[in-house]
């Protein structure tokens, strides 16, 4: 699966400064992304549902880490994580808040060199 990721939108802020989240845009900037695939379900289909959008994944049961923190859409529940080495003692944080909105989408054919 070949994918490229193109940002749409010049932005005005230094993106590798450390400038705290409220300094940057919230909106009018982003990313075109463009995918090639030779099978859709096994490949795109099968990232985004099976990895990117499932709680479960990759472990399963109560250490489910969750959706993808930066593509997978859904509820955010909040997240229990450990605050020491041992693991023993945990704290119960509000999920990350969505990172990517998609404003659209479609699925496009390319001929194969061969059909060309």
């Amino acid at each position: 699966m070949a994918r490229r990721g193109q940002v749409f939108v010049t932005r005005t802020d230094d993106i590798n400064a450390e400038l705290p989240p409220a300094t940057r845009p919230t909106g009018g900037v982003g990313r075109l992304f463009m995918v090639f695939n030779s099978e859709i379900a096994n490949q795109f289909d099968f990232t985004q549902s099976t990895w990117a959008n499932n709680r479960d994944f990759p472990f399963g049961g109560s250490s489910a880490p969750g959706l993808d923190q930066v593509i997978g859409h859904g509820t955010r529940p909040k997240t229990t994580c450990p605050v020491a080495w041992d693991g023993a003692t945990t704290k119960t944080v509000d999920a990350a808040p969505q990172a990517v909105t998609m404003t659209g989408g479609e699925y496009f054919f390319m001929p194969s060199i061969t059909a060309l």
